[in-house]
């Protein structure tokens, strides 16, 4: 699960050493679903401070490109997309507002989905609601988040 979104148990530190190191008390509302629908949470994928930059070299470590340890896995999903690239896990969530999906797919040799805009209303989520449009269904129930 990439640090932005919270994991019940998981210092959620949004790749920041300014953030608190105590563990979320619940689950992102994009955790929570997904954990419904059967998903195991196997680890937090490293992330840029706060998510702002286009590499994941940060104050908790750097995710490195699998096919070549020498580049970057890009983005600030660089995490998840290692993660699969190296077969650790057979899919993980990121999500996108300027590239951090693709670019980290891209780097990576994988490919991506990123939903458009619109599918839920921005703040329906806990925390972070643009995740939230990254993993709802279709079609879209309206005035909800998938």
């Amino acid at each position: 699960m990439k640090d932005n979104l919270a994991v019940r148990g998981e210092s959620h530190r949004n790749g920041s050493a300014a953030t608190p190191d105590e563990p979320a008390a619940e689950d992102h509302v994009t955790v929570a679903r997904l954990r419904a629908a059967g998903a195991v949470v196997v680890g937090l994928t490293n992330v840029p401070e706060l998510c702002v930059f286009g590499t994941t070299e940060g104050v908790h470590g750097t995710a490195r490109n699998p096919w070549d340890l020498t580049r970057t896995a890009g983005g600030s999903s660089g995490g998840s997309a290692a993660a699969v690239a190296a077969g650790l896990v057979p899919l993980a969530l990121g999500n996108d507002g300027m590239g951090s999906l693709r670019i980290p797919a891209a780097n990576c040799g994988l490919v991506t989905l990123k939903a458009g805009t619109g599918w839920c209303r921005p703040g329906s989520a806990t925390a972070t609601g643009s995740a939230c449009r990254r993993t709802a269904r279709w079609p879209p129930r309206s005035g909800t988040c998938g």
